[in-house]
């Protein structure tokens, strides 16, 4: 979907990075792109990577050869600072038990005027403190930490590494009373605090 939008495909190009890579589709896909010239895959298991992310990259038909595997946490990103053109942080931010530093670390890998997005699926105001007790039962083998929307907002602009731009990733009810009740939700402005949101992308231009 993003691919799909001209302005937001045109700003992936270069050198990319994946950060919280996991199984690797989304390195996968960049790694097509012909625009791109290397992707580094950064996750914290070098035993995962290479072995379900090197897996999913042959079944994807990934250009393997513009891949780089990268073992580290979020944090300590062993990349020169201004070297990377655009990053990515999909569904890995909520993993971060620092994110504003996680932020400010991938901020200072990628050059001036280029690309941070972030992707994550919000949870609902009326219903954090329950998804909340949910991640913390998840939590026991891997972090998971949930957010509203207005708290990741609030996370990134704290981190003040550029401009930001919120962009709503429609996944709407199927047609129906509960399509119509969402539509009137967000018209009212409560989507948010009664539903669980629907995806949200988050675009900071690098200063």
């Amino acid at each position: 979907r993003l691919l799909d939008d001209p302005e937001l495909a045109a700003r992936i190009h270069g050198s990319v990075l994946d950060v919280g890579a996991g199984s690797c589709v989304l390195t996968a896909e960049l790694s097509k792109r012909r625009d791109v010239s290397q992707v580094f895959a950064v996750d914290l298991s070098e035993r995962f990577l290479t072995t379900t992310g090197a897996s999913v990259l042959a079944h994807c038909e990934a250009m393997t050869d513009k891949v780089t595997f990268v073992a580290t946490d979020f944090n300590h990103l062993p990349l020169k600072a201004g070297s990377i053109d655009a990053a990515f942080i999909f569904a890995a931010i909520h993993h971060s038990l620092s994110p504003i530093k996680t932020i400010q670390e991938v901020a200072r890998v990628v050059k001036p005027g280029g690309t941070i997005f972030i992707l994550e699926n919000p949870h609902s105001v009326m219903g954090i403190r329950r998804s909340r007790q949910r991640m913390l039962d998840l939590s026991s083998q891997n972090t998971e930490i949930a957010y509203t929307r207005a708290e990741l907002e609030y996370l990134i602009a704290n981190a003040n590494v550029g401009a930001l731009d919120v962009r709503r990733w429609d996944v709407l009810s199927r047609p129906g009373p509960r399509r119509w009740v969402r539509h009137v939700l967000r018209w009212c402005g409560l989507e948010d605090v009664l539903l669980n949101p629907p995806n949200y992308l988050f675009i900071i231009t690098r200063r």
